[in-house]
Formats: structure tokens, C-alpha cells, sequence
């Protein structure tokens, strides 16, 4: 407890620490004591007198220093007696001794009186567990008022096996509707019972229907055939002729074909052969092999051919043509007749040994790099010498003549220009022997085609013998052009035939009727005639006043004055003009690209200046995807900025000069290179990095 009072020693307590502290104690309140070992009940107004007054708080002595940690736990020392006087400050805490064994266990005290009801309800202790034994049923509620608003209708309750009482009988409906009448039935309903007979009648009743016929009987049998023909009827009397019909009759049908006229006597041999007949049928396959054919003659040799770069050089005519190039003995390179190559190509591939391969009859090409259609085909007429074999200048001569060019080439390549040389070696040999005319064969050949139908008739043959079988019918034959005699007229016709065909129109007008009664109706309008010639030209107007457009540079639209424009200060400039610009500034065409693509696109006719940004994939080719046609010292300048270090492939169409081409972004750091076209290289030459 806080602030226990002093009590003798043995009258402390042994601490239960399952009870809670006391609050500011009274002299009423009642404690537990231990007398001689035996646990007593006292108030504490009985430790009045015993305790005494609280003396003074003494002064604390300055600390000590501290000593050295201890290795070794020293042991607990007694209890000393509490002190009487006030509660000091709180020293600080010291170290941590170990722990005491924990003493024995005191009795248990008596139980105290029951303490005063609280009038301060203690706090909600936490919610037990979920109970799996229910409580007991708490008392009914009173019922409550009756509810004004029903309440929500509960869920249908399952099916019930068990069928409840039977409900009282409701009263009548009323009647439904007649049902449709059902069908006719198939069972004969009961006869009625017979009324009684009434008196008889004394007007006739109306006549009954008549009753359905009865039905026929069965069919006898059929009489057997008569043998005996029956006697023709009479000829009836000839009718009188009848008038001329106007309706033509039907065309009767076509008699049968005359009998064949004799053959006539067998023609002279013919001179001239008939047709071929068909082909027969192909025989089976031969099982001798037949002889073997004549040895064609020899083809040409194969050739192949090599490929190799260089550089033109149109800056000497003869010696060391310079490492990579070649050279013409003649300034107009298509009159030429020696041509000098490094042994070195423009790569530095030293091909020395495929220079030493063409000889005599074989040819050289040479080909722009960037247009197929810029060639010289030379063919070699004398045999090539290497001059300074072996040596860092060693090249190779070769006497040739023109056998043909196209483009530049016609022309003359220029100075630098980039060339593809293909040396095409093989020649073609000479056609050897015929072969000597295999044996006959004895075995035929199998039958030529069917030869063309003879324009001629062959000979008649002779005549056959007569036939004792009758010929087929021959077919109907063509209508004849001369009318047969005519029979004699027919009856008149009681029907009249059918209507003929119209007839053509008559090409000859047939007379004209009256003239009809004056129309009262005015006829329809005919159409407008074409129109008349041009009149003649009237007579000249006055002339007008003249008329000027605005101030300034006149606009026309073709038909009339537009608005002036204003006029500058100086010239006009002109597209094909000479002229001296000042105080003028050309914008850049710029090419903003975020393509990320490893081949980008630029003409060169449409920008200035290409900006790349957030570039990734490494640029394989500025060459593929580029077009224009650029002019001498033209300018381009390229930026690319990448997300990272991006390597960069140029291609063909750029070259370094003595500021090398870049080959990498660096970081993502902006990349700038600066070219101007060098039309004689015809590339776009670096001339800054940065």
C-alpha cells in the first residue's frame, strides 16, 4: 500500500497480493495481524499511540562514487526495520540483484465482513466466451402495444408431411363460361324412349330430301375379244369445192426421199495422195533398248565470278593506282585499252591471288556501288602483268578493250567514286567433234503424228456390189426453190387459220388519207429547233475609264484584280535570280522522331536536321531507310539521344573524314554530328561529333 504507517514488526501482514490497494485508510478499517503465529482481525485507530508522528525527512548525504561492477553477485541482505519519517524522493535504480526464493506461504485469513454496496458501477469486464450450454429461459415480457405497421412477412416455412384439418366449405361460385363444345362422339348415345303417336295431319308435310345414292355395284367381267372385223360404213357424197381459202394451210409433211441414183462409172487414178490415216494404237513398250543417239555437241565452259571494292581514280592515268583504287591509261575511260588495280581493295583485302586468275578472254566489270545501272564490262585482250609483286605497292595491269557501259560508267566515273569490280573468270572453248552416226536400229520407232487433211480428194474408188439390204433413211433434204404443182382446192373451212406473221415494213408510203376536221385542241409543242449562226458584230462600245488595282504587288485571279500585296522595301527575289540576300534568316526544316527504330527514315530533300530521342535498340543502318537527292555542300546535322549507351551502324552513304563517325551514345547523353555532302564520294562526310 502507499504510504503504510509505521506498525511493530510483528504486526505486518504477509502480503496477498490478490487483493487490490486500499484507499486513503481510517481509523475504522479493519486489517489482518499475526500474534505468536496466529492471524488476527484489528482496527487501525489500535495502532494509534503505537505509531508515532513522522519525523523529518534527514539530509541526503552526497553519493559515493561508483565502484567497479561487481563479477559476483553479493548476497541479499537483511530487511532492515522501516524508517519512520517521510517518503524520500525516488533514488535511482539501482542494479537489478537477483532474485530471492520466494518464502513460504502464509495461511489464509479469516474472511472479512461484507464491505458497503458501491454506488459506482464498476467497469464492463470483458465479454466471456461463447457458451455451448444454453442459459435458463428468462420470465415472459409483458406484451407490448399492439403494432400499427405490419411487420416484414417471414420466409415460407418448409412443406408440410402432415396434411392439416379439411376447412370449411366456401360458399358457391359463380358459373364460368360455357366450355367449346367437344368433339363429335364416336359412341352412339342411347335411343330416347317413343313418344306417343299424335293425330294425323292435315297438311301435307314438306317432301324429305332425297336419300344418297346407293353404291355401285361391282364390275362385271370384261367379254372376250371379237374375232370378226365389223362391216365399213358407206362413203359419204363428196362436198362441193369450196371458195379459194384466203388463210394459207398448214405445210403438209415431207414425202419420203427419193431412191439413190446409180453410181456413177470409177474416175482415173488419182495423181495425188489422199490423207493420212489415224494413228493406230501404240504398241507395247519395247524390251530391246534402241541404239544410241549421236554425241551432241560440247557446251560452253562455266564461269564465275568474284566481287571486290574499290575507289575510282581519275587523278592518273598510269603507275600504283593508290592503295584500294583503279585507274584508266586514258582520261576518257571508255577509250581506254589498259587498266591498272591495286592489289589492295578499298577494305584493305589484299586479293593478289584472285587478280592472278584472269587471263586472256575473260572479262572485268566495274559497277557503281549505288547504281546498277553505271557499269563498264571490259574484256581482257593481252595477257595481265603484276607489277611489283610482293611489294606493300604491287598492282596489276590488264590490257582490254570496251565491250560495254551504261550511266557513269558511259560517262567516266568520278574521282572517288565508290565501285564494285567483278572479275568474271572461265572463257568459252571451242565446239568439239560430231560423234559418229550410231547403227540402224531394228527396232521401229513409234508411229508420227496424224499429217495435215489433204486439200485434194483422193481417187473414187471402184463401185461395190449391190445391196440386198435397204439403206438407212437418208435425212430430210433442203426446201426446194421451185414450187410443186397445186393440188386441188380443199373444202372451205369452217375454222379459219391461224394468223400469219406480220409483215415487213413496207418501204413504199401507201396513199394519204383525207384531211381530218380543224383540231380544237391545240397540239403539242414540237421541239426547239438548233440554234441559228453567230449575227454579226455590233458596233464598238466607247471605251470605259481605266481601272487600277491597290497599291503594292498585284494579285490576279485570272478574272478579276485580287488584293495588292504588300510591296518590300527592296527586290523582289527571284527562284533562278542572281541576288545578294542580307538581313535574312532561313528556318531549319527539323525532323522530330521517337520512332525507336533500328533503321530511321530521313529524306534529306524535306529536313535539316533529324532529332532522335528515347532511343534503345541499337541503330543498325542510317543508310537503308534514307532518301534524297542532295546537292553539293548541302548540310544535315543528326542528334540522337538514348536511354542508355545505343551503338550506332551509319552505312554506305557516311564516311569520316578527320573527325571519325561516332559509334555509341554515350549514356543519355545528347549525341550531335554535323555532315556536308561530298558529292564526289557521294556520302555525307562527318565534320563534327559532339
Amino acid at each position: 500500500m502507499t504510504n503504510n504507517p509505521r506498525v511493530p514488526t510483528n504486526l505486518i501482514p504477509t502480503k496477498i497480493t490478490q487483493l487490490p490497494l486500499a484507499d486513503t485508510p481510517t481509523a475504522s478499517d479493519t486489517t489482518i495481524v499475526v500474534q505468536g503465529g496466529i492471524t488476527k482481525r484489528a482496527t487501525l485507530g489500535q495502532f494509534i499511540g503505537v505509531i508515532g508522528p513522522t519525523g523529518p525527512t534527514g539530509v541526503t548525504g552526497p553519493t559515493g562514487p561508483t565502484g567497479a561492477a561487481s563479477t559476483v553477485a553479493g548476497p541479499t541482505g537483511a530487511t532492515g526495520a522501516t524508517g519512520v519519517g517521510l517518503q524520500g524522493p525516488t533514488g535511482p535504480t539501482g542494479v537489478a540483484g537477483p532474485t530471492g526464493p520466494t518464502g513460504v506461504q502464509g495461511n489464509t485469513g479469516e474472511k472479512g465482513p461484507t464491505g458497503a454496496a458501491s454506488t459506482t458501477v464498476g467497469p464492463t469486464g470483458p465479454t466471456g466466451g461463447v457458451s455451448t450450454t444454453p442459459g435458463p429461459t428468462g420470465p415472459t415480457g409483458a406484451t407490448g402495444a399492439v403494432s400499427t405497421t405490419p411487420g416484414p412477412t417471414g420466409p415460407t416455412g418448409a412443406a408440410s408431411t402432415v396434411v392439416g384439418p379439411t376447412g370449411p366449405t366456401g360458399n358457391a361460385g359463380n358459373n364460368g363460361p360455357t366450355g367449346p363444345t367437344g368433339a363429335a362422339s364416336t359412341v352412339a348415345g342411347p335411343t330416347g324412349p317413343t313418344g306417343a303417336t299424335g293425330a294425323d295431319s292435315t297438311v301435307a308435310g314438306p317432301t324429305g330430301p332425297t336419300g344418297n345414292a346407293g353404291s355401285n355395284g361391282p364390275t362385271g367381267p370384261t367379254g372376250a375379244a371379237s374375232t370378226t372385223v365389223g362391216p365399213t360404213g358407206p362413203t359419204g357424197p363428196t362436198g362441193a369445192t369450196g371458195a379459194n381459202s384466203t388463210v394459207p394451210g398448214p405445210t403438209g409433211p415431207t414425202g419420203t426421199a427419193g431412191s439413190s441414183g446409180p453410181t456413177g462409172p470409177t474416175g482415173a487414178a488419182s495423181t495425188v495422195a489422199g490423207p493420212t490415216g489415224p494413228t493406230g494404237p501404240t504398241g507395247a513398250v519395247s524390251t530391246t533398248p534402241g541404239p544410241t543417239g549421236p554425241t551432241g555437241p560440247t557446251g560452253a565452259q562455266g564461269t564465275s565470278s568474284s566481287l571486290f571494292l574499290y575507289l575510282a581514280n581519275t587523278l592518273a592515268t598510269s603507275g600504283y593506282p593508290n592503295d584500294g583504287d583503279i585507274l584508266w591509261n586514258n582520261a576518257t575511260q571508255t577509250s581506254a585499252t589498259q587498266i591498272n588495280v591495286s592489289h589492295l581493295t578499298d577494305n584493305n583485302i589484299d586479293i593478289d591471288i584472285f587478280l592472278s586468275l584472269l587471263s586472256v578472254g575473260e572479262q572485268i566489270i566495274i559497277q557503281s556501288q549505288t547504281s546498277s545501272s553505271s557499269y563498264q564490262k571490259w574484256n581482257i585482250s593481252g595477257t595481265p602483268t603484276n607489277v611489283n609483286p610482293g611489294a606493300a605497292n604491287s598492282y596489276w595491269t590488264y590490257p582490254v578493250t570496251l565491250a560495254g557501259s551504261g550511266g557513269a560508267g558511259t560517262t567516266g566515273f568520278a574521282n572517288g567514286a565508290a565501285l564494285f569490280l567483278a572479275l568474271v573468270n572461265g572463257t568459252t572453248g571451242p565446239t568439239g567433234p560430231t560423234g559418229p552416226t550410231g547403227a540402224a536400229s531394228t527396232v521401229a520407232g513409234p508411229t508420227g503424228p496424224t499429217g495435215a487433211v489433204s486439200t485434194t480428194p483422193g481417187p473414187t474408188g471402184p463401185t461395190g456390189a449391190v445391196s440386198t439390204t435397204p439403206g438407212p433413211t437418208g435425212p430430210t433434204g433442203a426446201v426446194s426453190t421451185t414450187p410443186g404443182p397445186t393440188g386441188p382446192t380443199g373444202a372451205v373451212s369452217t375454222t379459219p387459220g391461224p394468223t400469219g406473221p406480220t409483215g415487213a415494213v413496207s418501204t413504199t408510203p401507201g396513199p394519204t388519207g383525207p384531211t381530218g376536221a380543224v383540231s380544237t385542241t391545240p397540239g403539242p409543242t414540237g421541239p426547239t429547233g438548233s440554234a441559228g449562226g453567230a449575227g454579226s458584230t455590233g458596233p464598238t462600245g466607247p471605251t470605259g475609264p481605266t481601272v487600277y488595282p491597290g497599291a503594292g504587288v498585284v494579285v490576279s485571279t485570272g478574272s478579276a484584280w485580287g488584293t495588292s500585296l504588300t510591296a518590300p522595301a527592296g527586290a523582289l527575289v527571284g527562284t533562278t535570280d542572281t541576288q545578294t540576300l542580307t538581313n535574312k534568316w532561313v528556318q531549319p526544316r527539323v525532323l522530330a522522331s521517337t520512332a525507336n527504330s533500328a533503321t530511321p527514315t530521313l529524306n534529306t530533300d524535306n529536313y535539316d536536321i533529324m532529332v532522335i530521342t528515347g532511343q534503345s535498340v541499337a541503330i543498325t543502318s542510317f543508310t537503308t531507310n534514307l532518301t534524297g537527292t542532295p546537292v553539293n555542300g548541302q548540310k544535315l546535322w543528326i542528334s540522337i539521344t538514348g536511354t542508355g549507351a545505343v551503338g550506332i551502324t551509319w552505312g554506305a552513304s557516311f564516311s569520316s573524314s578527320t573527325v571519325t563517325l561516332p559509334s555509341t551514345t554515350v549514356t543519355t547523353n545528347r549525341l550531335d554530328v554535323g555532315f556536308v555532302w561530298n558529292v564526289a564520294a557521294s556520302s555525307w562526310r562527318c565534320v563534327a561529333s559532339a
